[in-house]
């Protein structure tokens, strides 16, 4: 597996050679302007054909040592940022679950991508429902934190507007509005003091 591994970390420096080195003319990116005959400025591509390295090279992770992945998370992301391809992971991921995620999104995401800007890969599928690489339970999901905030603020502002004697669907006035940033400023520090 060693031999293997080093292999794939070569693919993988070749693939960060390969990026594109800057800004061409127009024309030499996008085909002859005399022909009329251009390309899109941006294209829907998969990884495999973008980076040249086909997904099925990278081994399941449970087939790897910790240090087989820690090398190939460092490898996969300076490929992606020669590419100018942009991701989010959160921050509390070990490193086998970064690999999972990098590796599920290398075989199966189809990225919009431009000489000029890059693309986004779009790791997490939280709204679609179909993928997170962040752990069943999704401890450390930030779209489900995030969207769990949402609707608890949503809830508290639902139970203010109606202590008011207020619709909590109608536009509220600029004291009611205030009033409401006040409360939910008073919630927000009693919630941080409980926590510490």
């Amino acid at each position: 597996m060693v031999k293997y591994i080093l292999q794939l970390l070569a693919d993988l420096e070749q693939a960060e050679k390969n990026a594109p080195q800057s800004f061409q003319p127009f024309d030499a990116r996008f085909g002859d302007e005399e022909s009329g005959d251009f390309a899109p400025l941006t294209k829907l591509v998969n990884m495999d054909d973008l980076l040249g390295l086909p997904a099925v090279a990278f081994p399941p992770e449970a087939r790897l040592e910790d240090d087989h992945i820690k090398l190939l998370v460092f490898s996969m992301m300076a490929v992606w940022d020669k590419w100018k391809l942009s991701y989010d992971l959160p921050e509390k991921l070990s490193e086998r679950q970064q690999y999972s995620a990098l590796r599920h999104a290398w075989q199966n995401e189809l990225v919009a991508w431009s000489y000029e800007n890059g693309g986004r890969v779009q790791i997490c599928q939280y709204e679609k429902g179909t993928f997170c690489p962040f752990g069943e339970k999704g401890s450390y999901c930030h779209c489900k934190t995030l969207d769990e905030a949402v609707k608890n603020d949503i809830a508290i502002w639902e139970e203010h507007v109606r202590s008011q004697g207020l619709d909590p669907y109608r536009e509220l006035s600029k004291e009611e509005e205030a009033a409401f940033e006040k409360e939910m400023r008073i919630r927000q520090l009693r919630k941080r003091l409980d926590n510490n």
